[in-house]
């Protein structure tokens, strides 16, 4: 991953980085897995390191938690998961809140990004400690305004009392993984609530009318990505019907490595 500093995708993708898909990785059945994924990453690692890539992840089927542990053995953790439920699942609602619901145009594109930015704003915040990129502001807006225009995947606003208070917005593939068949799910690309109202049941009553408009459009399934560390949004998409299918490990190398050699 060589991305620019002010690429879309540079805010959830380090630009100096080594991504392994799901796919990209297999051990034949009947072997023991650890020493040969130890012996494989070694030698991988050794060339990404030389070459200034000291950023790695690794997707891996969240059913499979001896993998896991081999990841984590090579000094991996759990990073980002994706999670998918079944769109006629009926939603639970805990408590009941007055709200409207709208579909959002090109020319709601500031309350959109008002609402994107609340949902960086919120996941800068330990523990997640993802950083808000600035640089990104003229590519997050092209690719929104691009998304709103599509007459395939919406992006519903909830409105109290005239404020824009909550959002959910979708996108087809967007970043479903692999290992979910794509012609039948729709991706929920961001769920936020405004801060200072989370906990008021406002993210449960606008994921009920969106997964309403989702059956109707014919998608089956939805799937969305949630950082595991995050303390309201994890547990929110948990207990709303989403089930855990792949997680992207990730490790950090000390960039100190490049200089801090051993003596001759």
């Amino acid at each position: 991953m060589s991305l620019p500093p002010n690429d879309f995708a540079s805010q959830f993708v380090p630009p100096q980085s080594i991504s392994i898909p799901v796919e990209g990785h297999a051990v034949a059945a009947g072997i023991d897995a650890l020493p040969v994924y130890v012996a494989l990453y070694a030698d991988l690692a050794a060339t990404w390191a030389a070459d200034g890539f000291f950023h790695h992840r690794a997707a891996i089927p969240a059913g499979d938690p001896e993998l896991q542990d081999i990841w984590v053995t090579l000094g991996f953790g759990r990073f980002l998961t994706a999670a998918t439920r079944r769109v006629a699942d009926p939603v639970l609602l805990d408590r009941g809140r007055a709200i409207t619901v709208e579909r959002a145009s090109a020319e709601d594109i500031e309350d959109v990004l008002a609402l994107s930015d609340d949902l960086m704003a919120w996941h800068w915040n330990s523990p997640m400690f993802w950083p808000v990129l600035h640089v990104t502001a003229e590519a997050v807006r092209e690719f929104n305004l691009n998304a709103l225009r599509s007459s395939e995947t919406p992006y519903f606003v909830a409105y109290e009392d005239g404020r824009p208070i909550a959002m959910q917005s979708f996108l087809r593939p967007g970043f479903t993984p692999p290992i979910i068949r794509q012609s039948s799910d729709v991706y929920l690309f961001e769920g936020i609530v405004a801060s200072g109202i989370r906990g008021g049941g406002i993210g449960g009553a606008l994921l009920r009318h969106s997964m309403d408009w989702a059956r109707l459009a014919g998608h089956e399934t939805c799937t969305l990505h949630f950082a595991p560390a995050n303390p309201s949004g994890a547990p929110f998409w948990l207990g709303h019907g989403f089930v855990p299918v792949e997680h992207t490990m990730e490790r950090i190398i000390d960039s100190r490595i490049a200089w801090a050699r051993p003596r001759s």
